[in-house]
């Protein structure tokens, strides 16, 4: 018996660069398991939906995903993507949506479904399979009424430096009939430590949003403000690990719809510690979208 191959040194290579070449068992036989094909995934679904009307409260939204492999070994058609979507304040909680789509020979899975206005995250991730590794994306969505009242809304993403070189955002911030302010707004960034920091809005009382002259002097963009909670999540278990509250935000937007000839959508975000310093962003300075909308309805 050869104790060489039955400790399981590497036998003859089959010339298959796709799979590896090992000995297993007390006989020594020599296998030729396949080596699991690494891939990328990228959300390339709706960010920002509107309504039909100022009455309708749902809207279709399309969720898609583009899976990249690394090489072609495999069929990715074997593949499938699950997507689930989770209302902004239940990240830990059942799932508004939670179905499996498959990849066609592009790479591409995607879904419609019927969703109510609102502010969600949505997670797409390869659902394991032999010979395949896995992989996973985040996104934020905003859907929002087709109206045209005072406010501000959007969703999308902008690029960074850290991470997974992008940071998701969406938001929905107006007025109520009294004049005080309403909305939501999240900004979520992967850190470098591999954790999700996700920045919600937890108060409006001493937040503000105003317009601003952009385009020709046009009212083309908008400043929002609110007090908001850093929760440092991880990715893989969806589970807070910790939390700051008392902290604030300023989120500056323009809408390049506006403008004339059209140009790009800007966001930009600087979130406050409750010692004043700044904890992370560039704003006022706007940075082109990488991805989604923002609208400004300034009257």
């Amino acid at each position: 018996m050869d104790v060489f191959q039955t400790a399981g040194y590497t036998c003859t290579d089959d010339a298959d660069s796709c799979t590896s070449d090992v000995c297993s068992g007390s006989s020594a036989a020599c296998l030729h398991p396949c080596i699991p094909v690494g891939v990328t995934l990228q959300y390339a679904g709706d960010l920002f939906v509107f309504t039909a009307g100022p009455t309708v409260g749902t809207a279709t939204v399309v969720l898609s995903a583009h899976v990249t492999p690394q090489n072609t070994c495999q069929d990715i058609t074997a593949l499938s993507v699950r997507f689930r979507v989770f209302q902004q304040n239940n990240l830990v909680g059942s799932p508004v949506l939670n179905q499996v789509a498959a990849v066609n020979s592009q790479g591409d899975a995607f879904i419609a479904f019927n969703s109510l206005t609102g502010q969600y995250t949505v997670r797409a991730s390869v659902e394991p399979q032999a010979c395949w590794q896995t992989a996973a994306t985040d996104a934020c969505l905003t859907i929002d009424y087709g109206s045209t009242d005072r406010r501000v809304t959007g969703g999308g993403w902008i690029p960074t430096l850290t991470g997974n070189r992008k940071a998701n955002f969406g938001f929905t911030v107006g007025f109520n009939k009294n004049g005080t302010l309403k909305g939501n707004s999240i900004y979520m960034v992967r850190g470098d430590d591999g954790y999700n920091y996700l920045v919600k809005s937890t108060s409006w009382n001493t937040g503000g949003l105003s317009f601003l002259q952009g385009c020709y002097m046009q009212l083309t963009r908008g400043r929002y403000s609110a007090s908001v909670v850093i929760q440092k999540i991880d990715p893989d278990t969806e589970v807070v690990v910790s939390s700051i509250g008392n902290c604030s935000l300023v989120v500056d937007i323009g809408d390049g719809d506006l403008c004339s000839p059209r140009q790009r959508d800007q966001y930009a975000v600087r979130v406050i510690l409750k010692d004043g310093t700044t904890w992370w962003g560039s704003s006022p300075t706007l940075q082109d979208l990488g991805g989604g909308n923002v609208s400004v309805f300034s009257k």
